[in-house]
């Protein structure tokens, strides 16, 4: 097809950029809490990496790194002291201030009231030595209530068992689960924002009176999904909780609770961006001087223009990535779907058809769990491979050694290369005519 050699080259521009973090006017500050290392109950798997997980979101959305404080296995007096520097922070910011309060862990609900458990809580009080969850967004509210409030919970909402002997379900975050699930405790009225702050999302990774899971090779299964839909730019809050809402019910029947406040924007985004490359706030995603060189470049190729108008579907596990490829392709009139996971990229085939597409583009490297969703280039081809008279496939890749160079042609991939260095070349030879040091795949100049 036409859009081969062309393809190429602008693949080689995604690759080798360096993301520029876009600096928002909108002061955002962000408290991320992750216990697992419980001394006296049942210790987590996953809390610790679940936190990085929030945080490398936040920060792709464009929260500055000195404005995200992450805790690791807090006691009691850690939670209390953070969360009221927390809300200091807030206060300072100023009425335009964005926070977003975040705890994976272990977690048990009374009387309504959901309560965070620190490290070294035990089982004779398991209350009593314990958070209110309430008492955290109060003091939120009170220290900085004219911001917009987000606070989410991974955690478990059942209540603790009467004689807790404080043994853990294996992969789950409650503490003492067989009462709650023997008697079948009815679920817990979830508490909604209050008018006090009309701008504020109280969100949790399973309903009232349920366990949360935290099954998962690297990540929970919450936070594997909501991780990547923070940070699609053309979600609103709204749409990004309720696609995270799906996803894990669908994953593993899990039904996460999202209540908004009365007022509270429903077109409001976290990460944003217009074609023009603008942030919702008005601030610029300016590219590094290294990859505003190769833009130049490939503008000079021609190699957008003759991408403009191609339907793409790229498989990509990593946040930032998606984000600048996203942002790039369609700035180019490259009208382009992002997917997460191979499942993910097979659900929109299905949706809108193979041939909606002209091009199919992925990493052929096999990344994920199967909570978070694998990102399995090679896996995504045999199925496309499967179809009468397929679209085009490409990998993209930094580093391809030759054993995977063969294994992707034998598939059917139309790129071969042994790195970012060698692909610019193929990229002339195709377009500026041969070049003596580099064999670049057959297939490239057809």
């Amino acid at each position: 097809m036409a859009f081969r050699c062309l393809l190429v080259g602008a693949i080689a521009f995604l690759v080798l950029h360096w993301l520029g973090i876009p600096a928002f006017a909108t002061e955002r500050h962000a408290l991320l809490i992750g216990n697992e290392r419980y001394v006296k109950i049942g210790a987590l798997g996953n809390p610790v990496n679940d936190i990085q997980a929030i945080d490398d979101a936040l920060r792709v959305i464009g929260f500055a790194p000195d404005n995200i404080t992450r805790i690791e296995n807090a006691s009691r007096e850690t939670i209390l002291r953070e969360t009221q520097r927390y809300g200091e922070r807030l206060r300072a910011a100023g009425s335009e201030a964005v926070g977003f309060f975040f705890y994976a862990g272990h977690g048990v609900a009374s009387e309504g009231t959901n309560y965070l458990v620190p490290v070294e809580a035990d089982g004779a009080d398991i209350i009593g030595q314990s958070v209110s969850l309430d008492d955290i967004i109060g003091l939120a509210k009170r220290t900085a209530p004219d911001a917009i409030h987000f606070f989410v919970s991974d955690a478990c909402r059942n209540v603790p068992a009467a004689d807790c002997d404080c043994d853990v379900m294996a992969s789950s975050r409650s503490v003492g689960t067989g009462w709650a699930e023997s008697r079948s405790v009815q679920p817990l009225a979830a508490p909604e924002p209050d008018g006090d702050v009309v701008d504020m999302l109280v969100a949790y990774s399973t309903q009232a009176g349920r366990t949360a899971s935290d099954a998962g090779a690297e990540l929970g299964p919450y936070v594997a999904i909501l991780h990547q839909e923070l940070v699609k730019p053309e979600l609103s809050v709204r749409e990004v909780f309720d696609a995270v809402r799906r996803r894990v019910f669908k994953a593993i029947g899990q039904q996460p609770i999202a209540h908004f406040g009365p007022e509270f924007p429903a077109g409001y985004y976290l990460a944003s961006a217009s074609q023009s490359g603008e942030s919702a706030s008005g601030a610029s995603f300016a590219p590094s001087a290294g990859l505003k060189l190769e833009i130049q470049a490939m503008k000079r190729l021609g190699l957008f223009e003759g991408l403009a108008g191609a339907r793409v579907l790229w498989l990509d596990d990593n946040p930032a990535n998606n984000y600048f490829e996203r942002n790039e392709l369609r700035m180019a009139g490259i009208l382009v779907d992002i997917a997460m996971s191979t499942d993910e990229a097979l659900e929109k085939i299905w949706l809108n058809g193979l041939r909606h597409y002209d091009l199919i583009i992925s990493d052929y490297r096999r990344w994920g769990d199967f909570f978070r969703g694998l990102s399995d280039g090679y896996a995504l081809l045999d199925r496309i491979n499967e179809f009468p008279d397929p679209p085009d496939y490409v990998f993209y890749t930094y580093g391809f050694s030759d054993q995977e160079a063969l294994a992707a042609e034998k598939r059917g991939a139309m790129i071969r290369t042994a790195d970012t260095s060698a692909l610019m070349r193929c990229i002339r030879e195709s377009v500026l005519g041969p070049h003596p040091a580099y064999q670049c795949p057959r297939r490239l100049s057809e």
